[in-house]
């Protein structure tokens, strides 16, 4: 048995974990932890995963894997966990304010409605 890097699972390979498939060559555990970061995406299936980075985050909302009502946690929430449509430094990346809903542009920096800030510090 190995237990798996990833997720805490005790795995019966040793290349592969058979609770969450993360492999356990260097390589990939290597990429992972570059990935790594302070913001957590609440995942049921998979609870013990380590947080990523903003860029991950981003990314992530890019493919429209993490939609308004996705439940998140990071800096900016003090680590508590909220809905990514609340969340500062994430919401406008999904098009709306943080702070007054309004619509705006991901790539801003602030709301053109109530002038609330989208910067945030890096991870």
């Amino acid at each position: 048995m190995v237990l798996c890097t990833y997720c805490g699972s005790l795995s019966t390979s040793t290349a592969k974990c058979t609770n969450c498939g993360g492999h356990f060559d260097l390589l990939s555990r290597q990429r992972t932890q570059n990935g790594m970061g302070p913001w957590y995406i609440r995942d049921q299936a998979n609870p013990f995963h380590p947080g990523c980075s903003y860029e991950t985050l981003r990314r992530l909302i890019e493919r429209g894997r993490v939609r308004p009502d996705t439940v998140v946690r990071g800096p900016t929430t003090r680590q508590f966990w909220s809905f990514a449509r609340n969340t500062p430094g994430v919401a406008h990346l999904l098009g709306s304010c943080h702070a007054c809903h309004a619509e705006v542009s991901p790539g801003a920096a602030s709301c053109p409605s109530c002038n609330a800030s989208f910067i945030i510090a890096s991870d």
